[in-house]
């Protein structure tokens, strides 16, 4: 899990703010999971699949940010310009609050999935 997060914070870290702002990689929607405790196995099950989807779909993004910051920097390269520097902490904090996203989709899951099996043994 460390190494995970070390490299979507690297990638991240690496990513221009103008790739942001080109709106060219949309961050994907977080899935509503319903409540273990009164949901069916159906909607849990759709919950499942969703959380799943979910988790591709931040990894395409992730891919997305880093093509679009490749793109960037051989643009930089190319006019002898650096890129701003003030963009990583704005990376920092867009990858640190990603994750955190993801670790509260999968948490949630998690407990209602827990709280169905507790409801219907």
């Amino acid at each position: 899990m460390f190494a995970r997060r070390f490299v979507v914070a690297a990638t991240f870290t690496m990513l221009s703010a103008s790739a942001f702002a080109q709106g060219r990689c949309t961050e994907p929607f977080e899935p509503v999971v319903p409540d273990g405790t009164t949901s069916t196995q159906v909607s849990l099950a759709q919950a499942n699949r969703d959380v799943v989807s979910y988790m591709r779909a931040t990894q395409e993004y992730e891919q997305c940010l880093l093509a679009e910051f490749n793109a960037k920097e051989r643009e930089a390269k190319d006019s002898k310009k650096g890129l701003d520097p003030s963009v990583r902490k704005t990376l920092d904090d867009k990858a640190d609050a990603l994750q955190a996203k993801k670790q509260r989709v999968g948490t949630t899951y998690n407990n209602a999935y827990k709280a169905f099996k507790a409801a219907h043994p």
